[in-house]
């Protein structure tokens, strides 16, 4: 046992996720921050106030907002991403004091508190930007947690004013953070105290349920509604009985994948449809393990409870609300929490002698498949090319596979945009397999329809009336897609038909107002028009959007 164990925490933590501060932004980076105009230009009102998707998703949080806007003005990618590494490195200093806490054994808290920071599925959290917000309400979990047990055993006086402020502070930073209530009521029963008598449950429960009031009435005030929002994600329609059967499938595939974190990929399929028999057997394994869960920490004491319940809250809100986290619900970032949960469990379950090895050979294994997992984020290729391995038919991957050979085929010409083609080609087919509403179908025929455009001999061979008709599927596969629209835009721009342009990029900006590409198309085809001053406007517009688009630059230069 260190007698130091913070610094050496600390150097674990930078030993093994150092490669992250080389990871450029990827996946849904490119939306939260290179095209989020509150990001690029730190206006802070729309950072506090703006719903992170726009207001037709739930996602209001600030605190992440904020986070990666400070990140990205301090080093980019990198910033946010060192950004990440601190709070990962307070949250596993907070680790280390409530394991120490609860075990009353220095060694046991600090092994704790090692497999928590070094446990694989805590790559993801940090090496992808977008993640940021999984440590960042973890940290006001944990904090909240150590207020209300120092609030319990050293005032008793008021109430845990600090612990409803970390509370507050969870929940802005994301919607799951609203279990550090459960968390901190959790801690207040299970972490042995100090001295008796304790104070009043009570007044625990009043302070974080104001806590928890005050952020549902901030949402109120975001959205508008006194649902404060929950209702707008469309929920994906399922069967009765796979909506019985996926929250304890999820349960189980992430309790798997915290024990056995192999493999590690964010593009984890889960099917709409399953059969009587699996969805029965899984509901029968989901039951015995809550059985077993309820029943064994009477017999084990207050550390087993509190692990049970580090591992189990955090992933409560992806089990309600599965329907409408995303194409892939089965997450690593959502295991970030919980991982404190089984390393808590493991630390204390090995106190005896005779387990003690097994407990550096663990930190070893884990730190190892960490480092590994790392190289993964590096760029967007690299994170496609690992899904692919694992998901070799995901339609989403094949888009972002051809989204990446077209960027690289206006360089390097016929190869690369043969490889977007192809990718576009199998992103269809394998979404018209899964359902011809399956989100992957319009993004491919979008691209297809950029490849012909790209492709001078067979657009000479087809015409422009198909490179209309492309763009024009596009739309119709997803009228919602401001992207879309401003690709037909264009296509009727290559067309000449200039007035039918000109609706397709105001459309484009109906749906999305700060669509930087629908600015540019329609400053260029404004300043072909000779419209020089509402040129020069739109092309202003895409720049505060995207204020590294050299082409509307250099083209607002020439109108000046």
């Amino acid at each position: 046992m260190p007698r130091r164990p913070a610094p050496l925490l600390l150097l674990a933590i930078v030993a093994v996720f150092w490669p992250v501060l080389g990871g450029a932004y990827v996946y849904d980076d490119q939306q939260l921050v290179l095209r989020s105009p509150a990001v690029l230009h730190f206006d802070l009102p729309a950072l506090l106030g703006a719903p992170l998707f726009g207001d037709d998703l739930p996602y209001w949080r600030p605190l992440t907002s904020l986070a990666l806007a400070l990140g990205h003005h301090l080093g980019g990618a990198a910033g946010i991403h060192a950004l990440a590494l601190l709070l990962h490195g307070a949250n596993t200093l907070a680790v280390l004091g409530l394991a120490r806490t609860a075990t009353g054994s220095e060694r046991t808290a600090f092994w704790a508190a090692l497999l928590f920071a070094v446990h694989p599925v805590q790559v993801e959290s940090l090496a992808w930007c977008a993640a940021i917000n999984d440590p960042l309400w973890a940290m006001g979990a944990l904090q909240a947690m150590r207020a209300i047990v120092r609030w319990r055993d050293r005032t008793a006086r008021g109430a845990p004013w600090a612990a409803a402020a970390w509370c507050l502070f969870a929940m802005l930073a994301k919607e799951n953070g609203a279990v550090a209530v459960l968390l901190a009521l959790g801690a207040f029963a299970c972490v042995p105290g100090d001295r008796p008598p304790r104070p009043s449950l009570r007044r625990a429960l009043l302070s974080l349920s104001l806590a928890l009031l005050s952020w549902w009435l901030l949402r109120a005030l975001v959205f508008g509604e006194l649902t404060a929002g929950f209702l707008r994600t469309p929920a994906q329609p399922l069967d009765a009985l796979r909506l019985a059967s996926a929250p304890p499938e999820l349960l189980l595939r992430h309790l798997q994948l915290l024990a056995v974190p192999f493999p590690l990929t964010p593009f984890r399929s889960f099917d709409d449809h399953q059969g009587v028999g699996p969805a029965l057997l899984v509901i029968a394994l989901a039951v015995g393990l809550a059985a077993a869960s309820a029943l064994a920490p009477r017999r084990s004491g207050p550390v087993v409870r509190l692990a049970v319940l580090l591992v189990l809250a955090p992933l409560l809100p992806t089990l309600v609300g599965f329907r409408t986290a995303g194409a892939h619900p089965v997450g690593d970032r959502y295991l970030y929490l919980s991982a404190f949960g089984l390393a808590l469990f493991v630390a204390h379950w090995s106190e005896r002698p005779g387990r003690r090895w097994l407990l550096p050979l663990l930190a070893a294994v884990t730190a190892a498949l960490a480092f590994v997992q790392t190289s993964v984020w590096r760029d967007q290729q690299h994170l496609v090319d690992h899904g692919l391995r694992w998901a070799p038919e995901e339609p989403r991957l094949y888009v972002m596979a051809g989204d990446l050979a077209l960027a690289r085929a206006q360089v390097q010409g016929r190869q690369a945009l043969d490889e977007a083609k192809r990718a576009y080609g199998l992103a269809a087919t394998f979404a018209e397999r899964l359902g011809a509403g399956h989100a992957a179908l319009p993004a491919a025929k979008l691209g297809t329809a950029w490849c012909l455009m790209l492709d001078p001999s067979e657009l000479q061979a087809r015409g422009v009336q198909a490179l209309v008709d492309a763009f024009q599927a596009a739309v119709d596969a997803d009228p919602s897609r401001p992207a879309a629209w401003t690709g037909l835009g264009v296509g009727n721009a290559v067309a000449q038909r200039t007035a039918a342009a000109e609706r397709a990029f105001r459309r484009a900006l109906e749906l999305d107002p700060d669509h930087a590409e629908a600015w540019f198309n329609l400053g260029r085809l404004q300043a072909a028009t000779g419209q020089g001053p509402a040129a020069r406007a739109s092309l202003q517009q895409a720049l505060r959007c995207d204020p590294g688009n050299l082409q509307a630059q250099e083209l607002l230069g020439r109108l000046r």
